[in-house]
Order: structure tokens, then C-alpha cells, then sequence
């Protein structure tokens, strides 16, 4: 909620249903603007990380099978934590999962702008107003040339995202996607055509429920095929099921791999900043389908093997 508002409680159906698939789940909390900063927020995140992987065994969990997931400025949250441990070489999750995710302050900002909500949004100000936007942005610290350096040292990412999304444009998670593999890091995307912004976490139900009554009937199916018969989730929450069942961060990267989504057309009422921070940042970046292929990254998938 714009690093505003919002509870743990928001995500109980969501953390319920993972836990009835067999998962221990953790939901962390972190003050909120205006009590805390962004960077506060990152470092009570932070905290709470560490806390997970000292305590995680004493509820039956392997700290060495974690999986982080972010939803909107959580995704910001935690991919900054991911390139902070990354630079200082500390533990890692197995992988990150971003569902519907804020990774670029700028192209938010403007796409606030856009829809006349920026001066009454909390973003710019809990950035510490607009200096504060690059520091913020996890797709301009993958732009960095000390990128190249630190990726290596990230999880495995697999990014989720609704085409519909009209809250957080889907663009985010396509730009990250592109930012993260230029700099040899390892990052998949899967791109969903008629989910909203809060469906991520708001369409689950129990294991042995069938869907509520009111919860939106599935139109497509889910991309990946262990996902089929999960009692009627959305495509997004089953494929979310069968992510978090790969034996580590590696498997469930190629698992998404098969089917991330490529040849992206850009939304022309959705405002890109891809060609401008390309410009900026002095970055050559690749398309989707030759960052995959690229050395860097079958390089970095052998020595992951």
C-alpha cells in the first residue's frame, strides 16, 4: 500500500493456503511512512530476514530452502535487501518471487503523474521527495557497472505480473527483468492477461475449499503444467504452488524459463522509461531471449550446477 498502509493480516488467505501445501510461512511487517523512511523500512526488513534464517528450524523449516516474496513496495523492499546482501555476500534465499512489483521510482512517479495521483501519493515522500527516487530504485542498481560484480551473489528472481495491472503497471516487472539479466543475474518473467493488481493476494483460498462465492472465475490457464487441479485457484496462485515445490531456486528458474514471457510490446498508455535509462545509465541491453541465451548467464547457471 505505498509504503503506507496495510497489515500482515492482508495476506492471511495467501499465507494460509501456502502453509496448507506444506510450506512454513513467515509474514513480516515493517512500520510505515510517515512513522518510518524507506530506508528504515529496508532495514526492519532486513531484521526480519536475518530472524527468519537464526529461528526458521525451530518451526520445522531449512534455512537453507528459503523463499522470499514480495507484493507491490514490498517487491521495491526486498529487492533492495537482495542487493545489499548480495554486495556484503550474506545468506541469500533460495529464490525471490515478485508478485506485481515497484522496482523503479522514476517510472512510477510519472506514471502517477499520469494518472493524477502524485501529490497525494505517499511514494514521493517516503523516498524522501525526488533525490531520493535512484536510491530507491532496485532497476537502476541492477543499471550500475558495479552490477556486473554483485549479481552474481543474487537468488535466482522469478517476477510475476498482471497485464491488467493498472495500479502497477506490468512494465516494472518487464524492465527489472531485462535490468537484472543485463547485469548476469538470473531472472525470469511471467506476465498474466486478467488479473488486477491485489489478486496476487487476495484470490486464495483453503485446500479443501472450493472458490467463494464473488472470487473471479479463471479465463486463462496457469503457464505451468504441474499447476493443473489446484481446487480453482488463478493461474497466478497455482503457478505460484508449483514454483515453491522446485527442489531449489535453479529448478524453479528453468521451470518459469520454458514459458517467460518474450517479445514484450510496450503499452503506449503505459509510460517506459527503458529507452531513456538505457541512454542514461550507457547500458547495452539485450532483449529478453538473448539475455537468456547469453554467456553471462549459461556461464552462471553452470556454476550454479
Amino acid at each position: 500500500g505505498v509504503w503506507a498502509v496495510g497489515d500482515k493480516w492482508n495476506y492471511g488467505p495467501m499465507a494460509k493456503r501456502l502453509s496448507d501445501e506444506g510450506n512454513v510461512v513467515v509474514v513480516i511487517e515493517y512500520s510505515l511512512f510517515p512513522t518510518a523512511p524507506v530506508w528504515q523500512m529496508e532495514a526492519e526488513v532486513d531484521s526480519a530476514w536475518d530472524w527468519v534464517l537464526n529461528n526458521i528450524h525451530q518451526f520445522g523449516g531449512d534455512a537453507n530452502k528459503t523463499t522470499m516474496i514480495g507484493h507491490s513496495a514490498g517487491c521495491q523492499l526486498a529487492a533492495q535487501l537482495l542487493w545489499k546482501r548480495a554486495r556484503l555476500q550474506q545468506k541469500q534465499p533460495r529464490l525471490f518471487v515478485g508478485l506485481a512489483g515497484c522496482y523503479h521510482i522514476l517510472d512510477h512517479y510519472q506514471h502517477e503523474i499520469q494518472c493524477g495521483v502524485s501529490e497525494i501519493s505517499t511514494m514521493k515522500p517516503v523516498m524522501g521527495g525526488e533525490s531520493g527516487f535512484d536510491r530507491g530504485s532496485p532497476t537502476v542498481t541492477a543499471l550500475r557497472p558495479e552490477a556486473t560484480e554483485t549479481a552474481i551473489f543474487l537468488p535466482p528472481m522469478v517476477l510475476m505480473h498482471a497485464k491488467d495491472d493498472e495500479t502497477v503497471p506490468w512494465n516494472q516487472s518487464s524492465n527489472y527483468n531485462r535490468a537484472v539479466n543485463s547485469a548476469g543475474g538470473l531472472c525470469s518473467l511471467l506476465l498474466y492477461d486478467y488479473s488486477g493488481h491485489s489478486d496476487f493476494v487476495t484470490e486464495w483460498w483453503a485446500k479443501d475449499k472450493r472458490p467463494p462465492p464473488g472470487s473471479k472465475q479463471p479465463k486463462e490457464a496457469p503457464k505451468l503444467s504441474q499447476s493443473v487441479g489446484r481446487n480453482g485457484l488463478p493461474p497466478m496462485g497455482a503457478d505460484l504452488l508449483s514454483i515453491l515445490e522446485a527442489d531449489d531456486g535453479e529448478t524453479a528458474l528453468r521451470m518459469t524459463q520454458k514459458v517467460s514471457y518474450e517479445g514484450v510490446t510496450p503499452n503506449p498508455n503505459v509510460y517506459s522509461f527503458w529507452p531513456l535509462v538505457e541512454h542514461q545509465m550507457n547500458k547495452v541491453v539485450q532483449s529478453d531471449k538473448e539475455v537468456q541465451s547469453s554467456p553471462a548467464v549459461d556461464d552462471r547457471m553452470k556454476v550454479k550446477q
